[in-house]
């Protein structure tokens, strides 16, 4: 919708003004709700329609703020968002022999990030738990007579 004041003004009227989001690839009318740079050069730049597009476009990507175009739209101060992380259980080494192989790498995965992170309290667990799995071999190995060991 033309307003009459920006006909009397010859302002740009954004309304008219169109674009194509490289998120969802729709073509859109009005103002660009993001530019964000590419890489350092100047034509390699990304248009975002919406919050949601934003939200996708950065699911796998760093977002850094010097690399937006339009940085007057993002003065304002955001909220820190918190996100809740699931507390590391270290399994014992039964529990590991029954883990996939996706899951036994998602795991090793997790307990090197919580040694880095918690380094003192993860080796104290893994010293309880070698010494859980230690008794429990030792109490199999004596639940069993020697023709069953041996068999």
């Amino acid at each position: 919708m033309r307003k009459y004041s920006n006909i009397v003004s010859l302002k740009k009227n954004t309304e008219d003004t169109f674009y194509r989001c490289d998120v969802c690839k729709l073509n859109k009318r009005g103002e660009i709700w993001m530019i964000y740079k590419k890489s350092n050069k100047k034509d390699k730049c990304t248009h975002i329609c919406s919050y949601l597009c934003s939200k996708k476009y950065f699911e796998n990507r760093v977002f850094k703020l010097d690399k937006v175009v339009n940085k007057k739209d993002f003065d304002f101060p955001r909220p820190v968002q918190y996100y809740k992380k699931s507390d590391f259980k270290i399994l014992s080494s039964n529990e590991i022999e029954n883990l996939s192989d996706y899951e036994y790498i998602q795991y090793n995965k997790d307990l090197n990030n919580y040694m880095i992170l918690n380094p003192e309290r993860c080796r104290m667990q893994l010293d309880i738990q070698n010494g859980i799995d230690l008794s429990d071999n030792y109490d199999y190995l004596l639940s069993k007579t020697e023709d069953e060991l041996l068999s």
